[in-house]
C-alpha cells in the first residue's frame, strides 16, 4: 500500500475516475490527465496512492465536469452538482445530451442515489 492510498483525496479522485470512464466522460488515465494538466504516469501515481492529487488538479476536475468540490474533501454530497455533461467549445447535440442524462440516471440508480 502507498502512502497516500487512503486519503479521502485519492479514495475520492478513484471514485471520480471510475464514475467518469462508467460514463463515457473519460476514455482513460490520459484523458484525465489533459483534462488535470499533467501527464498519465502521475495520474497512475494519484490512482495508486503514490501521489495526492493537488487543489488545481481537483479544481480543474470540478471545473470541467461541474463537480461539487465538497466531494473531494469527504463531505456526503453527490459527486455531480447538476447532470453531468464536460464544459466543451462546441455545444452538445440533443441526441448527445439524451445518451448523457441516460447514462447519468443509470449511474445514480445502480449507485441506489436518490
Amino acid at each position: 500500500m502507498n502512502k497516500y492510498s487512503n486519503t479521502i483525496y485519492n479514495i475520492r479522485f478513484k471514485k471520480c475516475f471510475t464514475n467518469l470512464v462508467a460514463l463515457g466522460f473519460v476514455k482513460n488515465k490520459s484523458d484525465m490527465a489533459n483534462i488535470i494538466g499533467t501527464y498519465n504516469h502521475k495520474v497512475s501515481h494519484i490512482l495508486s496512492g503514490k501521489f495526492k492529487p493537488t487543489i488545481k488538479q481537483l479544481l480543474k476536475l470540478c471545473e470541467h465536469f461541474r463537480l461539487d468540490a465538497n466531494f473531494f474533501f469527504g463531505k456526503n454530497v453527490r459527486m455531480f452538482i447538476e447532470h453531468p455533461h464536460p464544459v466543451q467549445e462546441s455545444a452538445h447535440r440533443e441526441s448527445e445530451k439524451l445518451a448523457i442524462t441516460k447514462a447519468y440516471m443509470r449511474w445514480l440508480s445502480e449507485n441506489n442515489i436518490n
